[in-house]
């Protein structure tokens, strides 16, 4: 789905959307593409999870955290360890902070700083990315296919406030609350059912 898919929906639904250009069609799917990006994150992340490798060896360590790092902070994100054979572990690091000398690791900034870990180990970094910013008529979207009436919708309810429409502004924003309901209730591929991770390790 891209932008231009966009504006042929939009062409179907509204009088005349000639006055709307390119870049203004853009900026309104960057917007929307990045509210979604949100509620995917929250509600079913691992469609959104990057991955990077850390090698560590001497306490304290700091490293570079991905230039499209956005955070670790939901589901199945963190820094897990690969084991002596390179199989990947659920065994996580925990926070810790300046100074610790506990097995951990704390965010300054755009790094990392590993603590507590004075022989080498790899770590596996599991992280939701920046949305990237839509830049062409022809970019693709963060979201599937089958949820173009909600993002159509999404971005003509900001077609009818910049119209300076607010009767039709509040129709299309009931509209949209439906179809994003719908959206953040299946959007999940899998049942809402969670493994307890390893942290035996921590102690």
């Amino acid at each position: 789905m891209k932008p231009s898919d966009i504006r042929t929906q939009l062409e179907y639904v509204l009088y005349d959307i000639s006055d709307v250009s390119n870049a203004l069609l853009i900026n309104w799917c960057n917007l929307e593409n990045r509210n979604l990006y949100r509620l995917v994150e929250g509600k079913d992340p691992g469609r959104l999870i990057s991955t990077q490798s850390y090698s560590v060896s001497t306490s304290p360590s700091t490293q570079a955290l991905p230039s499209d790092f956005k955070d670790i902070d939901t589901e199945g994100c963190g820094f897990y360890k690969v084991d002596a054979d390179g199989d990947q572990t659920d065994e996580r690091l925990i926070p810790t902070g300046f100074g610790s000398t506990s097995r951990g690791y704390y965010i300054v900034g755009t790094n990392v700083v590993f603590t507590g870990i004075d022989t080498e180990s790899t770590y596996t970094l599991r992280y939701v990315p920046i949305p990237t910013d839509i830049a062409l008529i022809s970019t693709d979207l963060n979201i599937e296919d089958e949820y173009i009436e909600l993002f159509t919708s999404g971005v003509k309810k900001r077609y009818h406030q910049w119209d300076e429409d607010p009767g039709a502004e509040s129709i299309e924003d009931f509209r949209y609350a439906r179809l994003r309901q719908d959206f953040i209730d299946t959007m999940r591929k899998d049942a809402d059912v969670f493994s307890l991770p390893n942290n035996s390790g921590v102690y």
